[in-house]
């Protein structure tokens, strides 16, 4: 009873704070997501389905905001931004309704997705495909259009750092000694029952929320620095004791493309790494090594249907018989229920997923090779622009925003291969964030230079070209 009154007024310190700056009521949103998913958590209101928690707050903002929005003092958004939003959102919602249209064949399979369970009605289907992404979109909307302030822009940057510290602090509480020695089964099933989240999710979040205090700690000097680096050192074991290659993975690849683009002594680190690895956390060679064979067997073939998180043989393959059907357009969401092999997924597996362990391939299969396109040509832009502010010298807000978003777009490229992050859903707010920021910083960082160069046209109308260097205000 404690804890549920806690939990509303927050919500309601959130609705109240709306009124006076819905920025820091977007961040409370955000925070709030670290609770809401959370098994204990209640799901309804009143008997009411949906009308939680969190809702009730995205609500309360909501009102807030259609009282009184102000977007004047904004600089204007690039039209390519908001193309590239517009293409993902139309995305979305073609997708959502090629699904309705076709819902008979999902509905004909009801037996089979209810013994993978996860049949989904007609109710479900629109507040999965429609409803909830929308409302994902709309927090980072949002964002984008309240930010007005450097603090605005350093508190939205921390907030992503906040909400994987408290899924750390959350899985030490909760998980206790299976955080540093329990091993992938353990992972699997005490994330899912203890913290809400799946492994892969919850790793995904803590990879963002680990390279993101390390960005801070490059940049930044003195006490930040400090605690920058208490927090990374926070997050690395539970990072390491979700248990997921995929995120070993995105470790990996985002460490290696932030020494090649900007801070060349991390390669230094890769030996330090692989020592702390062996001696430290064996568990990560433990799960790297699974399905791999054993030392008595070296000559075992290895089985990499069981290796990879999409199953080549069980899930892949005949989703990839199924692509050729509709290449160019894809069949619409959930497109793993309702192809012709589905019924074959069933029969080698055991069970349907609700996805195919490969955010391309199911994007592929959903939205074609056009929605592929969309996707890439979304998280492109974000990391081109996010890599250019991270280049950028002098301005640390700049630079720190720019390696959150870039470490967002590598990050999420690489986990996609064995998970579901193409799609917006609660689990994903830390990408939202970080596009959000990255897209507002940089508009604000050009109006900026351009208000400069305006000015240093005026004021030489000889034509003299000059640089200066424009410092935060």
């Amino acid at each position: 009873m404690i804890r549920l009154t806690a939990l509303w007024l927050f919500v309601a310190a959130i609705c109240g704070m709306a009124w006076r700056d819905r920025f820091i009521a977007l961040c409370g949103l955000i925070l709030l997501s670290v609770i809401s998913q959370h098994p204990d958590a209640p799901t309804q209101m009143f008997g009411i389905s949906g009308l939680n928690p969190w809702n009730v707050a995205l609500l309360g903002i909501l009102v807030a905001w259609f009282s009184h929005r102000d977007t004047s003092l904004l600089p204007p958004t690039p039209r390519w931004m908001v193309y590239a939003f517009s293409a993902y959102w139309a995305l979305l919602m073609v997708g959502a309704v090629r699904l309705l249209i076709d819902l008979g064949t999902l509905l004909s399979r009801r037996e089979i997705l209810a013994a993978s369970g996860h049949f989904m009605s007609v109710s479900e289907a629109v507040k999965d495909t429609i409803i909830n992404p929308c409302k994902y979109l709309l927090v980072g909307a949002l964002l984008f259009m309240s930010c007005r302030t450097r603090r605005h822009a350093w508190y939205g940057i921390m907030v992503t750092c906040v909400v994987g510290l408290a899924y750390s602090l959350l899985m030490y509480k909760s998980m206790k000694g299976a955080v540093f020695f329990g091993d992938y089964n353990d992972a699997r099933r005490l994330t899912t029952k203890l913290i809400g989240l799946h492994a892969n999710d919850l790793a995904g979040l803590l990879t963002a929320t680990f390279w993101a205090l390390i960005s801070v700690a490059l940049v930044q000097r003195g006490k930040l620095r400090l605690w920058a680096l208490l927090g990374a050192a926070i997050v690395l074991p539970t990072l390491i004791g979700c248990h997921s290659r995929a995120a070993y993975l995105a470790n990996v690849g985002v460490a290696f493309m932030l020494a090649v683009v900007r801070w060349r002594r991390l390669l230094l680190l890769f030996p330090a790494g692989v020592l702390l690895v062996v001696f430290v956390f064996p568990q990560v060679l433990a799960r790297l090594g699974m399905d791999l064979g054993t030392e008595d067997s070296v000559t075992e073939e290895v089985d990499w249907n069981a290796v990879t998180a999409g199953r080549t043989e069980n899930i892949w393959e005949p989703v990839l018989m199924d692509i050729g059907a509709s290449p160019i357009i894809g069949i619409g969401r959930l497109g793993i229920g309702r192809i012709p092999h589905t019924q074959t997924i069933f029969q080698r597996e055991g069970y349907v997923p609700t996805h195919p362990h490969n955010s391309y391939l199911e994007l592929v299969l959903d939205s074609g090779i056009v929605g592929l396109a969309i996707v890439l040509w979304l998280l492109g832009t974000i990391g081109w622009n996010a890599l250019g502010m991270l280049r950028t010298r002098g301005d640390p807000l700049i630079q720190v925003t720019g390696a959150v978003g870039f470490c967002a777009v590598i990050n999420v490229m690489a986990l996609s291969l064995s998970s579901q992050f193409f799609y917006p859903k609660e689990s994903l707010m830390w990408l939202i964030a970080a596009g959000a920021m990255t897209y507002r910083v940089l508009t604000i960082h050009q109006a900026r230079m351009s208000d400069a160069r305006m000015r240093i046209a005026t004021a030489a109308p000889t034509g003299r070209q000059a640089y200066v260097e424009v410092q935060p205000s």
